[in-house]
Parts: structure tokens; C-alpha cells; sequence
């Protein structure tokens, strides 16, 4: 059995400022959709790290910060027996799960195109370089980080609540 861990309602509070930045970022991205499809893809990124450091930190599990810290599937499934303990009262289906993680991969592949554009062929700038298409897949992505961190974060507060009482 998978020891969760706990929280006090403080201690929840101020992860909440690095959960409230990301839900900033996910308005951000779903704005940008209507006009801009290269920064959807950005804030998108941005914000479904942001929700995922906050899971990490809710889980007490190390976020990389390595080179490669931006590519979390590892991590992700590694920390997979925890999460399913603390979803188990929640309907978070494991199908999008593997959502996240092939989001992972994919975040992790278009991050440096669209913070500085693609620089090998030729100096191609950041703006218009990604599609409707491609900022719809990164907000599909940022939903499923999003609606986990929800989950999660809605769990330890009710624990948290519990356990005060």
C-alpha cells in the first residue's frame, strides 16, 4: 500500500499561489486560441508544467530539473500507483493518464519552437508557425493537466479539512 501525503490547510494555501499562476497561464493560452495559435501552444505548455509541478509537489515527489526536466513522462509514470490511490473516488479515467504523458512528449518537442522559432533551416521567427490544429492538441493536453491538478489539489483539501476537524 502507497503512503500518501498529508497537507495542512496552510501548507495547501501556499502551494495554491503556483496553482493559481497556472490557471492564469490556462486562460491565457485558451485566449490566445481565437488570434494567435503559436502563443495557445506556448501559454499551453507553460501552464500544463505549472499544473504538473503543482501535482508533484502535492504527490511530495521530486520535480526534475535537469536538462531534460521539461520531458516528464518518466516521472509521471513512476509516481502512477500514488495518483491512482488519491483518484480512486474520482472519475480521472487512465486512458488520459497516457494523455498527459504523450503531452509531456510532445510539450517537450515543441517548447524550443515556440519560445524562439525554428533557427537550423533559416531565421524563422515565432508567429505563425504552429496551426489552429496544433494549438487545439495543446489545449487538449492542458485540459487533461489541468482537470488532474484539480482532482488532485481538491483531494488534499478535503483530507486536509477532514483531518482538522
Amino acid at each position: 500500500m502507497t503512503e500518501n501525503p498529508s497537507w495542512t490547510m496552510k501548507e495547501l494555501q501556499k502551494i495554491d499561489k503556483q496553482y493559481m499562476k497556472a490557471r492564469d497561464i490556462e486562460q491565457e493560452a485558451s485566449d490566445f486560441k481565437k488570434y494567435n495559435y503559436d502563443l495557445c501552444v506556448r501559454r499551453s505548455q507553460e501552464a500544463f508544467e505549472l499544473f504538473l509541478k503543482v501535482v508533484f509537489k502535492l504527490m511530495r515527489e521530486e520535480y526534475p530539473t535537469n536538462i531534460k526536466g521539461h520531458e516528464l513522462s518518466n516521472q509521471i509514470m513512476s509516481t502512477y500507483e500514488k495518483l491512482k490511490f488519491v483518484l480512486k473516488d474520482y472519475h480521472f479515467p487512465k486512458e488520459d493518464i497516457v494523455r498527459i504523458i504523450i503531452g509531456s512528449k510532445v510539450f517537450h518537442l515543441w517548447r524550443n519552437i515556440s519560445l524562439y522559432g525554428e533557427e537550423k533551416l533559416e531565421k524563422i521567427g515565432i508567429s505563425k508557425i504552429f496551426t489552429e490544429k496544433e494549438a487545439e492538441i495543446a489545449l487538449d493536453y492542458l485540459n487533461k493537466a489541468s482537470r488532474l491538478c484539480n482532482l488532485i489539489r481538491s483531494y488534499f483539501y478535503k483530507v486536509s479539512q477532514e483531518s482538522s476537524r
